[in-house]
């Protein structure tokens, strides 16, 4: 894939389009292959707390639309979340730009091309994205579905979250 791809992938002709939610679950969302040294060329033209504001946004549509019982996806999800959150800063390293564009290839990565969940009506591997939308439209349609989680956990990919990072998210989320 080449830059000219990944912004017809994401829908914007220059980065400074790259401002609404469709954008940002455009790019979470692509079935292709989006290399990391692509993402953190997108990344370096973005401003960080919208790019906040729009995980933020996402995260909360994605556990809109997950079962409680779903504890795994939950959790797994939850720390996902938490992960990228921590590397976002105010002002931007190169460093943090490439460690945030491994981090979202690492989400990609388990969030779409890996199939790591068990439909467990159809016995088939499927995509946490995939599991994702169809227990969203089975909740609209009133179907049943049944996924196993158990080996898509996020944490077991070797993510850190900095603790003191999830404390000062909470302190924000008080404030707010």
């Amino acid at each position: 894939m080449d830059r000219k791809r990944l912004y017809e992938v994401i829908d914007i002709e220059e980065p400074s389009e790259f401002k609404y939610y469709e954008n940002l679950a455009s790019l979470l969302e692509a079935e292709e292959v989006i290399e990391e040294d692509l993402i953190e060329e997108l990344l370096k033209d973005l401003d960080m707390t919208m790019l906040a504001e729009l995980f933020d946004s996402y995260f909360a549509e994605f556990f809109r639309h997950i079962p409680d019982e779903e504890n795994e996806l939950l959790l797994a999800t939850e720390t996902a979340k938490d992960q990228l959150h921590s590397l976002l800063r105010e002002e931007m390293t190169p460093e943090d730009y490439r460690m945030l564009a491994e981090a979202l290839y690492r989400f990609r990565k388990w969030y779409v091309l890996d199939k790591r969940v068990r439909n467990e009506l159809t016995g088939e591997d499927v995509s946490v994205l995939d599991a994702r939308y169809d227990m969203a439209a089975a909740k609209l349609i009133g179907s049943e579905t049944s996924y196993d989680f158990t080996d898509a956990g996020y944490a077991d990919d070797g993510y850190d979250v900095l603790v003191s990072d999830l404390f000062a998210r909470a302190e924000d989320s008080a404030e707010n």
